[in-house]
């Protein structure tokens, strides 16, 4: 199992930073990690370094608009000793992200809510935060939290794992759920900025939207419906696929070819911070290495002709094939 660490380790050592066998100060592994999921969110914002896309439903509320869509979990449970407040559920939260928190119940006299708390730690299912005085058992409450340098009333509407969308490439409103129902889905466009910009009527509502304009904005992306929706049918996009941060001990899990192309880019994004000069072999090895996952990542153009092939003239090639050389099409 490769864990994070292992691949910043690899890292130091193309740099000669480190040898085998050394142990990395915990100041250089955290200096490391955050270098690692800074490298993440830059490749997060470019096309060709998203390996899939995803398609998830999530319910529209009626007479609302917009949408919006960020990083938030639901929590399960809370149990405070002391100082410390630790929240179970599934997260992605890293140590020192500011925490937000919203929901009901109250930790050893203090109120659940908390806006702008940094996170102590963090593994796969739970999280720690500073807390209110008092000490108090497990309790079981009904709340979220989301990952924000903002008050807490910031929670999105639809609340995931990871950050808001990059981009939402498409949408559909899903009719005809259940069991033995055929689903039926029914497209929505995407628009751009300009084509909101000049909507006329932006508040008439429907049953069934017909178009969907997206804000990335941060921390929550909106989604701008049109026309508004009276009808909580579920609504599927289809989004980019975003690199989601990691801890030192997270698993590194991502398709073939990326822990290579993460670990030459993160070594020479390093050497710098370590007063190491850039290999020329190391920048080939990640120059291919990033070609690797790039190729797998673009797919290519489709290529379409007027009416049933290309025009045949004095002055054009007589074959459809545009790939006949030119001194096989007679001269012309």
């Amino acid at each position: 199992m490769t864990t994070l660490l292992n691949v910043i380790q690899n890292a130091l050592f193309e740099i000669n930073a480190y040898s085998p066998g050394e142990t990395i100060s915990a100041e250089d592994a955290n200096l490391c990690l955050s270098k690692a999921n800074r490298l993440f969110d830059s490749w997060n914002a470019s096309k060709i370094f998203v390996y899939a896309v995803n398609f998830a439903q999530y319910n529209m509320i009626a007479g609302h608009n917009p949408l919006t869509i960020g990083q938030g979990v639901n929590i399960t449970s809370v149990s405070a000793a002391g100082l410390v407040a630790t929240y179970t559920a599934v997260n992605n939260y890293q140590v020192g992200q500011f925490i937000s928190t919203t929901g009901n119940g109250v930790i050893g006299g203090v109120n659940f809510d908390q806006t702008n708390v940094i996170v102590t730690a963090a593994n796969g299912t739970s999280f720690t935060l500073a807390c209110g005085a008092g000490t108090v058992s497990t309790t079981t409450v009904t709340g979220t939290a989301i990952v924000a340098n903002s008050p807490s009333t910031a929670f999105p509407d639809i609340a995931i794992s990871s950050t808001r969308p990059i981009k939402i490439v498409n949408a559909n409103i899903i009719l005809n759920q259940g069991t033995g129902a055929t689903t039926v889905r029914t497209p929505v466009a995407i628009e751009d900025a300009d084509w909101w910009a000049n909507q006329r009527v932006p508040l008439i509502q429907t049953d069934l939207p017909k178009h969907l304009y997206y804000q990335p904005s941060y921390p929550n992306g909106q989604m701008f419906l049109w026309p508004i929706p009276n009808v909580t049918y579920p609504l599927e996009i289809e989004t980019w696929t975003n690199l989601s941060g990691l801890g030192l001990t997270d698993t590194f899990t991502l398709p073939p070819g990326y822990e290579d192309a993460v670990t030459y880019t993160l070594a020479e994004t390093l050497c710098p911070s370590f007063s190491k000069t850039i290999d020329q072999t190391l920048v080939a090895l990640a120059r291919n290495a990033r070609a690797l996952i790039q190729g797998n990542n673009s797919a290519a153009l489709r290529i379409t002709t007027a009416d049933l092939g290309l025009p045949k003239g004095e002055r054009t090639r007589p074959y459809f094939n545009y790939l006949v050389p030119a001194d096989l099409t007679g001269g012309r």
